[in-house]
């Protein structure tokens, strides 16, 4: 069906009484700055900018008790998990437009064009996150700043655009600062670059709009406008989810991920889904979900509470059994599926068992268990689990790609360093064994920074990048794991540019030796900073690898100190 269009005024105006949704499977806004500026380039310069893709239900379809969820535009990313429009008017005016919901229209939900009328509701409502300027002479865009804000060529996007008042201000400011004649042709320039800004509200934008009835040709029509997005069957699964069960990804996948970022997992909304899937079939592939689709509301549920309790048990289980915090050195958080279904189980592990799980998790995190063949090895993990003997039937599916009790190579720790997945053992194993602390606050040590967490440790370079390439080495090893301690304070700034033998003296034999710092000074030095490596990752590999024998044998990896 084609529709007139509708002027970017009139399209703020309907986002603002929350008649223009998004339904449940959109992603959420992902536009970064340089797009944004070319978006606002286009509109003022008329140039095409593609068309916005409407889907109105059927009332039969809006009047059902399966009527589509919906959440507003607008919000900025974190808003938008869990804003639904069939939530409370008192919430819906919190989370979205400025009024709550009008019911005087059908609702419209956006298929293609979310990215579009977010960025322009933002910028028209003075979001915070949204403010742009422009040049009065110049005819440039640029985010605003402290500076732009005080030179008055440099017009606020946002106040020419959200008010009718907005270039009467901007156009008495420009007279006023700069000392301008109304008939000055550099202010009569001005001045017609400004009302062109404005015609931008007036702008038509081509509208198209379709009217189907069955979700699945809705959420087809969706994947197949987004085919040239990362868009994959993940995504789909969401959709048809959105539809099977009613407010489950606005309400449970949303309050979820919002629990999951403040325990440090920034998950993603696929991945939840995948653990979903993993739980409620057994089986990880998307490819063929008839068996879950056939489920009711309340067996969808029950298997999500399940789902959701065997996170909550993993994350537990890597912050307390793993030591590590948060999930920033996962190489994949796919590694995190198989004990969610275990977990799901309610299986209690023994002490033994909780050893042996942790060598699991560490050896398929390490070497990768999941950088290919994604589906096919989560599949195998997965029956694994639904045996008799779980965690034994889940080692033994590990042994097949990993030899039992893995032994990590001197030559697999060359040019790793953190994201890798052996980094993975060094941060868990580093906190399973207990950081001395070299630099502590009372010696003038500083804390990680904040950006990363009280809880992290911080990672100091041995050798500088400068000190590497006059060695002759690589300076790029400066970030291998080989080249890095782990320290629950950074050096005083008075050791910022020290010599490695000068920060390494400062330690205790005791200290470099729960580094896995070789002892012998003559390496420390400069010159030396290519036999330090590979000396390093020697006694690296060898701690790895006795400490994943000790945790397949369900012993701890270290022995009590003392």
């Amino acid at each position: 069906m084609v529709h007139p269009g509708l002027r970017v005024g009139d399209l703020v105006e309907l986002i603002d009484h929350q008649e223009v949704l998004l339904p449940d499977f959109q992603r959420g806004y992902v536009w970064r700055r340089p797009q944004v500026l070319k978006f606002l380039d286009s509109l003022y310069r008329g140039y095409p900018i593609g068309q916005v893709l409407l889907w109105i239900p059927p009332q039969s379809v809006t009047d059902g008790d399966s009527a589509p969820q919906g959440r507003a535009l607008g919000t900025s990313p974190s808003q938008q998990a869990g804003a639904s429009i069939f939530a409370s008017a008192e919430r819906a005016e919190k989370i979205g437009g400025s009024r709550a919901p009008s019911r005087a229209a059908p609702p419209q939900f956006v298929l293609d064009g979310q990215q579009r009328l977010t960025t322009l509701y933002r910028i028209l409502r003075g979001d915070e996150g949204a403010k742009v300027r422009f040049h009065a002479g110049d005819e440039m865009f640029m985010t605003e700043t402290a500076a732009s804000g005080k030179d008055p060529l440099w017009v606020s996007v946002g106040d020419i655009l959200g008010s009718e008042r907005g270039l009467s201000k901007a156009l008495a400011r420009l007279q006023k600062e700069l000392k301008l004649a109304p008939d000055d042709a550099v202010f009569e320039r001005f001045q017609a670059n400004l009302q062109r800004m404005a015609l931008v509200r007036e702008r038509v934008l081509p509208v198209d709009v379709v009217r189907l009835a069955d979700p699945e040709q809705v959420a087809e029509l969706f994947v197949r406008i987004n085919s040239g997005t990362p868009l994959r069957r993940a995504e789909l699964a969401l959709a048809q989810l959105a539809w099977r069960w009613p407010g489950a990804l606005v309400v449970r996948l949303g309050d979820a991920l919002e629990e999951f970022v403040e325990a440090g997992f920034d998950f993603s909304a696929p991945f939840l889904m995948r653990s979903f899937v993993s739980v409620a079939t057994g089986q990880a592939s998307f490819s063929n979900l008839e068996s879950l689709w056939k489920l009711n509301d309340i067996t969808l549920s029950k298997n999500w509470d399940k789902t959701h309790n065997g996170l909550r048990s993993t994350i537990a289980f890597i912050q307390e059994v793993a030591r590590l915090p948060t999930g920033d050195d996962l190489p994949s958080a796919n590694v995190l599926i198989p004990m969610t279904a275990l977990f799901a189980k309610n299986l209690r592990l023994d002490a033994p068992q909780t050893q042996q799980l942790l060598y699991w998790f560490l050896v398929a995190g390490a070497f990768g268990r999941y950088g290919t063949n994604v589906e096919p090895r989560l599949g195998e993990d997965l029956r694994a689990i639904y045996t008799e003997t779980p965690l034994k039937s889940l080692l033994d599916s590990l042994a097949s790609s990993t030899p039992a009790p893995a032994v990590v190579p001197a030559t697999e720790l060359e040019g790793r360093g953190v994201g890798s997945g052996v980094y993975l053992l060094m941060a868990s194993l580093m906190r399973l064994k207990g950081v001395q602390d070299w630099f502590p606050a009372s010696v003038g040590g500083r804390p990680p920074s904040p950006a990363r967490g009280e809880r992290d440790l911080v990672l100091q370079p041995i050798f500088s990048r400068k000190q590497l390439q006059e060695s002759g080495a690589d300076p790029e090893l400066a970030e291998e794991m080989a080249n890095l301690l782990l320290l629950p304070h950074r050096p005083p700034s008075k050791y910022a540019q020290a010599k490695p033998e000068e920060i390494l003296a400062r330690a205790t034999p005791a200290q470099i030796k729960d580094q896995w710092v070789p002892e012998s000074k003559f390496l420390w030095m400069a010159p030396r900073a290519a036999e330090f490596l590979t000396a390093r990752r020697v006694l690296l590999a060898k701690a790895f690898s006795v400490a994943l024998e000790s945790l397949h044998s369900g012993n701890a990896p270290f022995p009590p100190q003392g």
